[in-house]
Parts: C-alpha cells; structure tokens; sequence
C-alpha cells in the first residue's frame, strides 16, 4: 500500500493538467490518496494492537524463535525501505485535524516493545522454568542481532541496543542460574532441597542431576551459532569448575564414585543446544 501511495502521489505530480480538466476530477484523485494514507496508518495501528494481543496454538519446540519474531522484523525492515514514503503518509491531513503524527521512530520503537510484551506472555506458556529463558534468550538476541546489523539502529539509537544487551546477559544469567541450580546445589548443601536423594553421596547426586539436566537440555536449540558458543561456555565454566573444586577437596573419596572427568563434562557440555 505504501508503494501505491507513492506511485499515486507523483502520478499526480507529473500528468499534464489537462486530464484534470474539471477541479472535481483531480479532488477525487487527491481524495483517494487522503484515504490510502488513512488506511495506511490505521493498519498500522491494528498491527500494534494485533501483536499485543497475539497467543500461538503451539510454542516454538525447545525454546526457539517465535514466527512472529521473525515477521515482524522483517516487516519492520520493510518499512524502513520505504521510509521517505512512510513518513509522508504519517504526516496527518489537515482534515484530520491534526499536524503530525507518529514518527517512523515511534512506530518501530512501539512494535518491538508490542513483541516483547508478547514474547513474555508466550514464555509464560512454558513448563520449565529453564524452557522459559530458553525462549527469551533466542527471541531476544534474535531481535537484537537484527537492529544491530540493520538501518533500525540508527532509528532506536545507542542506548536501546546497549539496554537489550543487558537484557540478554540477564536472561542468559538466570537460564543458567535455573536451570542448572539443582546440579550447582549439589557442591553446596547436601541437599534437603532435594529430599529424595538426601542420603546418597554427593558424587552420585551430582551424577543423576546432571544427567537429567543434560538430556533434556540436548533437546533445546539456541539458533545462532555464536550464541550457542557463549551458553556453553559459561554453562561448562560455572559447572566445571565447582565440580574440580569439589573433587580436589574430597580426593581420597571422590575417585570411588566419580563416574566423569572435568573433561568429559566439558566434552559433553559442549554438545548441548542443538536441538
């Protein structure tokens, strides 16, 4: 509709005046356009109120990126290539009775705030609490891997990229802290949290807790390369390095019942998120 907008509005610039011989003719014409500019900004508008609202039949499997995410990025980018037409047709008519409108600025700035919102309900929808950051680890990152390579940062400026950057170490710390808190807790209390095992060794808490988290995070998929590195590493620095600590403590017993190495934690840590 932008793309009409503008083949209409220089059409009517370059005809000859005279296939406008009667002033009705050519006000029909600037009359259409009045319209197409109006319909333009209120599906805008509905497209704000739309994500808002929005709730998926399914969630992504294994916490991965939502469809919206990725369209609504790429209809924001569409925008954006036709940014000096937008910003005409968001300009409101005088008989609209107003001046200026939205920015293209504030458009982009409110749609990604729409999908965050929306992001956050959706994760909600989620069982496990570490699926939960899982989901807001990709879909944040993926949006924000989008501005930074994209004309949209020059539109929300330095500072929304240096605060979705925070964001995205927040998530990434509490996915860790969550997610693998019942294999850090092992090192730290002999575990009344986890009542069940309270009168096995360590070691072998350690062996089933570890399991359990490692076979059900192999299933979740973190969907940029480079991230993916990063999680694995900080997953196999916090956790390889408590377990070193706790076998150089207890090594007259800790060999008895050490089912892995440092290193093969390492070997299997760095297999995980793939999906």
């Amino acid at each position: 509709m932008i793309r009409v907008h503008e083949a209409l509005a220089n059409l009517l610039l370059v005809l000859p005046k005279n296939l406008f011989p009667f002033l009705l003719q050519h006000f029909a014409f600037g009359n259409a356009l009045h319209d197409l500019r109006r319909s333009i900004r209120s599906g805008l508008q509905v497209l704000k109120d739309m994500i808002l609202d929005y709730t998926s039949d399914v969630v992504p499997q294994g916490g991965g990126i939502h469809e919206i995410t990725k369209y609504l990025l790429r209809y924001i980018m569409s925008l954006l290539d036709n940014g000096t037409s937008l910003k005409i047709i968001l300009v409101g008519d005088e008989q609209d009775g107003k001046v200026a409108m939205e920015t293209l600025q504030d458009i982009v700035a409110t749609l990604i705030s729409h999908l965050e919102i929306m992001l956050e309900k959706e994760s909600q929808r989620y069982k496990d609490a570490g699926l939960k950051q899982m989901f807001m680890v990709n879909n944040v990152n993926f949006v924000l891997h989008q501005v930074e390579g994209s004309k949209i940062r020059y539109l929300l400026g330095d500072d929304w990229v240096l605060k979705h950057q925070d964001q995205m170490k927040d998530h990434i710390s509490s996915f860790i802290n969550i997610s693998w808190e019942s294999v850090m807790y092992c090192f730290h209390v002999k575990t009344n949290k986890i009542p069940i095992f309270s009168n096995l060794p360590t070691l072998q808490i350690f062996n089933l807790q570890f399991e359990k988290t490692y076979w059900t995070q192999k299933t979740w998929k973190v969907e940029n390369p480079l991230l993916r590195s990063n999680m694995r590493k900080s997953v196999s620095e916090k956790l390889v390095q408590a377990y070193s600590t706790y076998l150089e403590k207890h090594k007259n017993k800790a060999p008895k019942l050490m089912k892995y190495t440092p290193e093969d934690l390492e070997k299997l840590l760095s297999d995980l998120f793939e999906g």
